[in-house]
């Protein structure tokens, strides 16, 4: 059994998903699948996928546009992995991303999820004033901090796990019956914390920016 399932919905994302794939193959932890579900997308991206010729990457194509939420369970439901590695179709993960969360999951069989520090970044052309502002702003490097551990406190504040960071350990998915709920969309992933602290999980984060967050 593979011990890490990379889980990557796409949807419309020719100019982000080639950058994305190139980070997950340039991981320093080998032990993975890439699964990427592609939602019925209407640009190029299929072809970019197809692009990339390595093994362990697993295609998959939904004939209906089933939203994000919809894709992501089907995602959950493909997965072969010990561990779940969550990503958006757009963003980046450091090279040392998955060594860093499989080690600590495997130090911490009591955490159910764990994510890590995010440095935010904007590559696309903008327009106007304000959207030149915050395009630099964002590309100063600034970091979003998460808190070592996520407890109710925290979550009444803000999601307090960036969600295309985690590595969710299946185990505790199908222990607790915790799928994505689609009434909560675009917060399916609040939602998704929410759950692993019903059910009494831990839910943590490394505190070492390891993924770059795509904020365009």
């Amino acid at each position: 059994m593979v011990k890490v399932s990379v889980l990557i919905p796409v949807y419309n994302s020719q100019d982000f998903v080639g950058d994305c794939i190139k980070s997950v193959l340039a991981q320093t932890f080998e032990d993975f699948e890439l699964i990427l579900l592609n939602d019925a997308s209407k640009d190029a991206s299929e072809e970019v996928i197809k692009s990339f010729d390595d093994k362990r990457i697993r295609y998959y194509k939904n004939e209906q546009n089933l939203g994000i939420s919809g894709s992501r369970n089907r995602l959950l439901d493909l997965a072969e992995g010990e561990y779940l590695a969550i990503m958006d179709n757009d963003d980046i993960s450091m090279p040392k991303r998955f060594e860093k969360q499989v080690e600590f999951l495997d130090k911490n069989p009591d955490v159910a999820a764990v994510g890590t520090w995010i440095e935010l970044f904007n590559k696309r052309p903008v327009k106007g004033i304000v959207n030149r502002c915050k395009k630099m702003i964002t590309n100063i490097g600034l970091v979003w901090c998460q808190p070592s551990e996520v407890t109710w406190k925290e979550l009444m504040r803000a999601n307090s796990c960036m969600h295309p960071s985690m590595m969710i350990r299946k185990s505790a998915l199908l222990e607790h019956g915790i799928r994505y709920n689609a009434k909560y969309t675009p917060a399916e992933d609040y939602d998704l914390v929410r759950q692993f602290l019903q059910a009494g999980c831990r839910v943590c984060n490394i505190q070492e920016v390891l993924f770059r967050y795509n904020l365009h």
